[in-house]
């Protein structure tokens, strides 16, 4: 068993920066992330989305432009998913060059508390009396709604994707939602957004989420609120959401942005005396 002055759990921005401040003033510090270094900021998340995005308005404004060929979506889909990649593998040796750099332990596997002072990181053992807890969170799944990496995703198995399709479903008017909504919009993708709330982004002001909301229907998204969807029935030809109004909603691909949950259901908090709410 080996003894640190700090544990990080999780290395993605908040677990980097706690663990190379720690290092900086001479800690002995471990970080244990059972994936790649970033966490969902850099694999999942900010970078992958905005690189996405930056292409997506990139051969947008080449069609605008009445530049098609070069421009064109479906001849462009894997260089985009290529770039996406290698900005992330660029991301995620940044941070692990940080960390040696810093003189931080780095170990990859599954964390859990055995008690406040010990974590079990898959069979084996370190001690510390201060864990930085930075597990982040991932995609929310609903039953009937899970991505399946093919005709359903999220924003995880978008990632993955191999074409692009012609028609498009989003499930969330957050801003996971909004910001997909409007990538593939410019990809030229027709998109349905079907938000359960009476506006996009609430937690804008109003005035905002009417603007936002008016760009985005100029250039053709379809936008319902107050919509809600009580399952999702998968084919050959795609998707198909049923909605609580009896309305059928078709398209060839459903992306859910239905919020997002903590990874801290398999840490053991319990067993290190930290009480954990539902909120």
């Amino acid at each position: 068993m080996t003894t640190y002055d700090l544990v990080v759990i999780g290395s993605g921005p908040a677990g980097e920066k706690g663990a190379a401040q720690a290092a900086y003033l001479g800690k002995s510090v471990c970080v244990v992330d059972k994936g790649p270094a970033g966490g969902a900021w850099v694999n999942t998340g900010t970078i992958p989305s905005k690189t996405l995005r930056e292409s997506a308005l990139y051969l947008a404004g080449g069609r605008q432009r009445g530049l098609h060929g070069h421009f064109s979506t479906t001849a462009n889909i894997r260089d985009l998913m290529a770039l996406e990649r290698r900005l992330v593998t660029r991301w995620r040796e940044k941070i692990e060059k940080s960390f040696r750099n810093h003189g931080i332990t780095r170990m990859i596997g599954r964390a859990r508390f055995l008690d406040p002072h010990r974590l079990d990181v898959d069979g084996e053992v370190v001690e510390s009396n201060a864990f930085l807890i930075c597990t982040g969170s991932r995609p929310r799944v609903l039953p009937g709604i899970e991505p399946d990496g093919d005709s359903v995703h999220d924003s995880d198995t978008i990632l993955r994707l191999t074409t692009i399709p012609q028609t498009m479903v989003v499930l969330g008017g957050g801003v996971i939602g909004c910001e997909y909504a409007s990538i593939f919009q410019a990809l030229g993708v027709q998109v349905t957004l079907l938000n359960s709330r009476d506006r996009l982004l609430g937690f804008l002001e109003p005035e905002v989420s009417e603007r936002l909301e008016g760009i985005l229907c100029a250039g053709g998204m379809v936008i319902r609120h107050e919509t809600r969807f009580s399952g999702v029935e998968r084919s050959s030809r795609g998707v198909t959401v049923f909605t609580d109004d009896g309305t059928l909603v078709p398209a060839d691909l459903c992306f859910s942005a239905l919020g997002r949950v903590p990874n801290t259901d398999d840490l053991g908090l319990e067993l290190a005396g930290v009480d954990v709410d539902q909120g």
